[in-house]
């Protein structure tokens, strides 16, 4: 007997609202963004790509680079 497909998240997600998040970094930028603007994050990276981009070099170090 077939299965039902699982409702996408686009359509219902998080208390059956639609939900999607493409880039949880971005999505974790936000409170920085919000507080200190969007001039600040674009000052971190080069002049096509603006921000920061996450670095893990191994499991205990975690950073924000500009990129």
């Amino acid at each position: 007997m077939p299965r039902g497909k699982t409702a996408l998240s686009v359509n219902k997600g998080l208390w059956k609202k639609p939900t999607v998040i493409n880039n949880v970094e971005t999505l974790a930028n936000v409170p920085y963004i919000m507080r200190k603007g969007a001039k600040w994050f674009a000052s971190y990276g080069t002049e096509r790509s603006k921000g920061t981009k996450s670095v893990c070099a191994d499991r205990q170090d975690y950073e924000q680079r500009p990129h």
